[in-house]
C-alpha cells in the first residue's frame, strides 16, 4: 500500500499522517505486542486515529493482529530488511576488491547498486592521483553514457532496455556520448564480447572509465563495479588487462553473492 492509500484508507494526509504512521510503528517496534489502548498511551494520539493507521498498516501487510488481539510488527518490513541486506552484502563483498585496485591503479574505483531500471553509487573509494574522477554515493548513473551503465545494460533483456532508454533518453554529455539504440546495442554487444564495458569520455572529456557487471546469486545483474581515470592513465594499450582485472574482481564479488560463472 502506498501513501495515497494509506491517505485514503485514514482520511490523512501529508506529513502529519507519515509522523502519526511512524509513531504507531516505532512503538510497536519496542515491543512484542500492544493493543489499541497501549498504543493510544504510547503514541499520545487519539485512540480513533490509532485504530485508523493500524488497521490501514495492517491491510498493507506492515502490522499484524494476532489472536489476542494485539498489533506487532508484520512480515511487509521484511522486503525492506531484504533490500538493505543484500546492498549491505554487496558493499561488503566488494570493499576489498575495490581497495586492491585503487592500490594497483590509483584511480578512483566506482561500486553501483541496479536497483531495476537505474545505478545508483553505492560506494566509492577516492583515487590517490592528483587528477582522479569522481562522483558522490547516492548520484544516479545514465545507462548509455557510463562503463556501469552498459556494463549492468549488457545483461539485460533488450525490451527491458528499451524501456529504460524510452523512458530516460539519450543525453549527450559529450560528443562521443551514444546518439541512438542502436550505437548503445553495438556497444552493449562489444561489452558481452570482451567481459568488460567502456565509457570512452562519453561523460567527461578526458576521462575513461571500465566497468564490469555484478551478479546475485539467481544470476540476475545486481550492480557494477568499474575504474575511473584520465586518457593517459587509461591508455588504449592498457584497456584490456584493466579490463580483465576488473572482470576478475567483479567475478569474485559475484561468487561472494552467490553466483558461480560457467
Amino acid at each position: 500500500m502506498g501513501g495515497a492509500h494509506l491517505a485514503a484508507a485514514t482520511g490523512e494526509r501529508g506529513a502529519d499522517l507519515l509522523a502519526r504512521a511512524f509513531a504507531v510503528l516505532e512503538a510497536l517496534g519496542g515491543a512484542r505486542r500492544l493493543g489499541i489502548g497501549e498504543l493510544t498511551a504510547a503514541t499520545g494520539l487519539p485512540k480513533t486515529t490509532v485504530f485508523r493507521l493500524v488497521h490501514a498498516l495492517a491491510d498493507a501487510g506492515y502490522v499484524e493482529l494476532g489472536e489476542d488481539g494485539r498489533y506487532a510488527i508484520g512480515l511487509g518490513f521484511l522486503k525492506f530488511a531484504a533490500l538493505f541486506f543484500s546492498r549491505n552484502e554487496l558493499r561488503h563483498a566488494a570493499i576489498q576488491p575495490m581497495r586492491d585496485l585503487r592500490a594497483r591503479y590509483g584511480d578512483t574505483v566506482n561500486l553501483a547498486v541496479f536497483d531495476g531500471s537505474q545505478l545508483v553509487y553505492l560506494e566509492i573509494l577516492e583515487g590517490t592521483h592528483q587528477f582522479a574522477m569522481s562522483a558522490r554515493v547516492g548520484a544516479r548513473v545514465p545507462m548509455h553514457a557510463t562503463a556501469l551503465g552498459k556494463a549492468v545494460g549488457a545483461c539485460l533483456p533488450d525490451d527491458l532496455l528499451t524501456r529504460i532508454v524510452g523512458a530516460d533518453g539519450l543525453t549527450a554529455f559529450t560528443p562521443r556520448t551514444p546518439r541512438s539504440l542502436q550505437e548503445l546495442r553495438q556497444q552493449l554487444a562489444t561489452a558481452r564480447r570482451d567481459g568488460f564495458a567502456v565509457d570512452d569520455q562519453e561523460m567527461e572529456p578526458g576521462f575513461r572509465c571500465v566497468a564490469a557487471p555484478i551478479l546475485g546469486h539467481e544470476g540476475t545483474v545486481a550492480g557494477g563495479l568499474s575504474l575511473s581515470g584520465p586518457v593517459h592513465r587509461l591508455s588504449d594499450a592498457m584497456l584490456p588487462a584493466v579490463g580483465a582485472e576488473i572482470r576478475a574482481a567483479s567475478d569474485s564479488i559475484s561468487r561472494w553473492l552467490g553466483f558461480w560463472p560457467t
